[in-house]
């Protein structure tokens, strides 16, 4: 994978160096609000209405306390009264569907609107980047022991109060500006100097970021790279579309599944995340992984594990991995003891119990917990220890009959455009790309 950028062969029309430098990248999913009347005849009672058909936009309309907008800890300044102006405009990214005033960003941080334009602030301006094992993402059956290029920006469309990135992901200052710039070329050139055959939109939440990562996919898979994004799932409509368009692989944190859970640690939607889970599985040939973070008292419940588990199995299917990961006292949410080894091991016999065929327990000391076993006749296909992974002879590419020989030509995975593995002791097709 040692090679250059082909610009000639895969020319793209891609933002400028200069417009991205001027924060001049158009948002692509928003809808502007037309007064319904003239607000000069009636100054003091304008009514407006949206130019889509949409005309529920939540209780999230954003007013900016300064000509700086600098927002408070978990989100911009939110005010249900605040009257909409001329230039507001309503953003179509994800179900908060924000309404922002001039001169202000969303809750994500991410978007802003600009004389009654929306822009992505954070377009090719990543805070962080780096070569990780994929195993860290986490991702298990997709191109197990390979490296990929991780990078993320600022913001996110959730707030969390137990989130361990909260430093990009819930800027303080609306105004804050990141310096470096990484246009999608240069990601691709990132990726093949660094021998990595995929590329991780992660770290943050890249929904957010959405046009940068729908840009730098497309030129990823003109060159060879797949994409993986770690997301929240908040996304919805056209944008979940486009977003999930060249995306060969995405692990989605269910981190809850009550909706109470999801109103008052995350300040998101339960019905909007497994709403897109369905689509990943019923409309994409993406290959999904769900990470679920157990937190001691607030959903570590074998009742709502039980739940979560029979709707992943029922709704999304039996081969679908899933990972549960230990909580860590962190950020606004220090008063919670983190997760003994055992509550993530109950989860994962809960989880085989109710029909999942793939179940690792993350974040705690225990590589037995994160192999990857025939469901089967259990025999260990893969073993991972501290995100080294080794692929065992045991997961072979052709299939096997019960005498040991070669059966016909291997299936095509769904969800994949490679062939899957099989294990070489019982011959039982083994989900994943690999």
């Amino acid at each position: 994978m040692n090679e250059s950028f082909d610009s000639n062969k895969h020319e793209e029309t891609l933002p400028t160096l200069e417009t991205i430098l001027n924060g001049e990248i158009a948002a692509r999913w928003s809808s502007p609000i037309l007064p319904k009347n003239d607000p000069v005849l009636t100054p003091n009672h304008p009514t407006y209405e949206f130019s889509s058909p949409k005309v529920d936009v939540g209780k999230y309309t954003f007013k900016s306390s300064s000509s700086t907008a600098i927002p408070h800890e978990d989100s911009s300044f939110c005010d249900d009264s605040v009257q909409k102006t001329r230039n507001s405009v309503k953003c179509d990214l994800c179900p908060k569907n924000c309404v922002i005033e001039e001169n202000n960003v969303g809750f994500c941080s991410s978007r802003i609107n600009r004389g009654g334009r929306l822009l992505a602030r954070f377009y090719g301006r990543p805070t962080s980047i780096a070569v990780d094992p994929i195993e860290k993402k986490p991702l298990f059956h997709f191109l197990p022991g390979t490296k990929i290029l991780s990078l993320g920006t600022q913001g996110c469309n959730l707030a969390c109060k137990f989130c361990q990135n909260w430093q990009i992901s819930r800027p303080l200052a609306a105004d804050s500006t990141i310096q470096r710039v990484l246009e999608p070329r240069r990601v691709v050139d990132l990726a093949l100097e660094n021998n990595c055959p995929s590329v991780a939109f992660t770290y943050n939440e890249p929904t957010v970021w959405a046009e940068y990562v729908v840009d730098t996919a497309q030129l990823c898979k003109k060159n060879g790279i797949k994409t993986v994004v770690v997301t929240n799932g908040m996304i919805v409509g056209q944008a979940r579309k486009e977003f999930y368009e060249n995306i060969d692989a995405a692990n989605v944190d269910l981190k809850g599944f009550t909706s109470v859970f999801y109103s008052k640690l995350v300040n998101g939607s339960l019905d909007a995340v497994k709403d897109t889970l369905e689509y990943i599985v019923k409309e994409t040939n993406v290959w999904l992984e769900i990470t679920n973070l157990l937190i001691p008292t607030k959903n570590d419940s074998p009742e709502e594990i039980e739940k979560l588990c029979r709707w992943i199995a029922d709704a999304l299917g039996h081969d679908i991995p899933l990972h549960f990961s230990a909580f860590f006292p962190t950020w606004r949410l220090t008063d919670v003891p983190l997760t003994p080894a055992q509550t993530l091991q109950q989860a994962s016999k809960i989880a085989k119990q109710s029909g999942i065929s793939y179940v690792y327990c993350g974040n705690i000391p225990d590589p037995e917990s994160q192999k990857t076993l025939c469901p089967n006749c259990g025999s260990v296909l893969v073993e991972r220890h501290k995100y080294i992974a080794r692929v065992m002879p045991t997961l072979g590419v052709v299939p096997l009959n019960s005498n040991g020989g070669v059966q016909s030509e291997p299936q095509k995975d769904r969800r994949s455009n490679s062939s899957a593995r099989y294990c070489q002791n019982c011959g039982m097709k083994i989900s994943g790309i690999y």
